[in-house]
């Protein structure tokens, strides 16, 4: 009997397991549907345009540029059958991207399957005009030019390179020019979102060119599954919580000049650590004759950071205006907190000294962009104020802070708060100035994830961060040894500044 049965099983099983896949699992992985039809895409595309018209901060400033814009993808829409949905994301893309918030994004989130490649080289942005070809060195010690005879790449499939670096990256687009130019070079690598209709086993053509664009040579290769992005040399990833990677972040250099690499804007709640290493670093700088403040390749985070240097860089009970915003549409309890996390409080909650900097501070502040009164609430405000903390003291030796066109977000607010203090000065090249407090919005049939600014941010000159950037002082562009990884030039390029005073 058990014999019998044992056989009874081994042959039904295999059916059963075959007819649960088909009835279970069929749904979820083989009947997935990845197109949607031109109509049902823009049916649920109204909501966009609709959240868009009644939720982005940026709406008003370029309403005409997204109007614009959401025509032609309603027309393009209404004439087709079917597209694919990761094709609508970038279709999206495209139509958001007119709005000039920096912060906004549009992420297809469904599970269609990737089909990710990349070129066979890493490329890199020189001087804001030219893309330079590398290769990875054996050693991992930096780079080499991918053709030493022809160092920039010209154009891919006789495309001119311009175009895939300005035409296929949408959310950049009103980006400032340099940081607008490097980005879309970093987006090169990421080659499956420029061309997803193509494939790691296809051959491209590629020309390159001598450094003086006379001479050009072409090679056919295939697009490759391997990434091979260029890293700039100050680019480091670095894991705070752990002591010996802190304090690669801080030296003393001849002379005693001082230096601290800030690589992102940690919170104080959940980096705590941080910043207890970050007060000792300062006391070590405390008699130094100078100070470096390193956010290149900063991609942001709060202004917890910008809050703890206000006790070194302000006398006790001084204050500073470093930011001031407005938020569209009501002020909920929610917004209220999110405009407080990022230091913004309207004039009321303010202290008096910080009222008092208010007040004159707002004598002569002249926003270059005016604002629907109906639209938005009054100004908040964001005020740097000596307060005395515990082992803190005045720093009022000369402080450099070092940008480069990666600095975003929190750390383009760092550095445009403390443009035209007293003892600050910029260095490098333009930071890719944003400050927007985002929401996030998902349409269920496209599968598409929205992000938008809530609010307008304005530097102390009247300028909005997004679309303008921020300045240095002293402008300081990456060498080709920087480039390869061989030095880094604009580091030098400080100390021997400082060293000549």
């Amino acid at each position: 009997m058990n014999t019998y049965f044992t056989m009874l099983l081994t042959r039904i099983l295999p059916v059963l397991v075959f007819i649960l896949g088909v009835v279970f699992v069929q749904p979820y992985f083989i009947g997935k549907e990845c197109s949607i039809s031109g109509q049902e895409a823009l049916k649920e595309l109204k909501r966009f345009k609709y959240l868009v018209n009644e939720k982005s901060s940026y709406f008003q400033i370029n309403s005409q540029r997204f109007d614009s814009a959401f025509l032609q993808l309603e027309s393009y829409l209404r004439d087709i059958d079917k597209i694919h949905k990761k094709d609508i994301s970038l279709k999206v893309s495209n139509v958001l991207g007119e709005l000039g918030d920096r912060h906004s994004r549009v992420s297809y989130i469904g599970d269609c399957e990737d089909n990710k490649f990349y070129l066979p080289f890493a490329t890199a942005p020189w001087k804001g005009k030219d893309v330079i070809a590398l290769k990875n060195n054996k050693a991992g010690s930096g780079y080499s030019y991918f053709l030493n005879d022809f160092p920039l790449l010209k154009s891919i499939n006789n495309i001119n390179v311009h175009d895939y670096v300005y035409k296929h990256n949408p959310r950049d687009k009103y980006a400032p020019d340099y940081p607008r130019f490097t980005r879309g070079v970093n987006q090169l690598y990421h080659f499956y979102r420029i061309s997803p209709h193509l494939s790691h086993k296809d051959t491209l053509k590629f020309t390159f060119t001598t450094w003086d664009s006379t001479i050009d040579t072409t090679i056919y290769m295939p697009l490759s599954t391997s990434n091979r992005k260029w890293r700039d040399i100050c680019d480091i990833t670095i894991d705070v919580s752990k002591k010996q990677p802190r304090d690669s972040m801080a030296t003393i250099f001849q002379n005693t000049i001082g230096y601290i690499k800030i690589p992102k804007m940690y919170s104080r709640r959940r980096n705590g650590e941080y910043f207890d290493w970050l007060s000792q670093a300062m006391k070590k700088v405390k008699d130094c004759n100078a100070l470096i403040l390193d956010i290149r390749n900063n991609s942001g985070g709060t202004r917890d950071i910008l809050l703890f240097f206000a006790n070194y860089l302000l006398q006790r009970n001084n204050c500073w205006v470093a930011n001031l915003a407005r938020f569209r549409g009501d002020l909920t309890r929610s917004a209220k907190s999110g405009l407080e996390l990022r230091g913004l409080r309207s004039y009321e909650n303010h202290s008096e000294n910080a009222q008092l900097a208010i007040s004159q501070f707002m004598g002569s502040f002249s926003p270059l962009d005016n604002l629907n009164d109906d639209k938005f609430g009054d100004y908040v405000y964001m005020v740097l104020e000596n307060i005395g903390e515990a082992d803190t003291y005045h720093f009022s030796k000369p402080i450099y802070i070092l940008i480069n066109e990666r600095s975003f977000s929190a750390a383009s607010v760092f550095a445009a708060s403390l443009k035209g203090f007293p003892n600050v000065s910029l260095c490098g090249v333009t930071a890719d100035g944003a400050s927007g407090m985002s929401e996030t919005y998902r349409l269920p049939k496209t599968e598409l994830e929205l992000k938008m600014s809530r609010m307008v941010s304005f530097q102390r000159n009247g300028f909005l961060f997004d679309g303008h950037g921020v300045s240095p002082d002293l402008r300081i562009e990456r060498t080709i040894g920087q480039i390869l990884g061989q030095e880094d030039y604009q580091l030098k390029k400080i100390l021997d500044t400082i060293n000549t005073l």
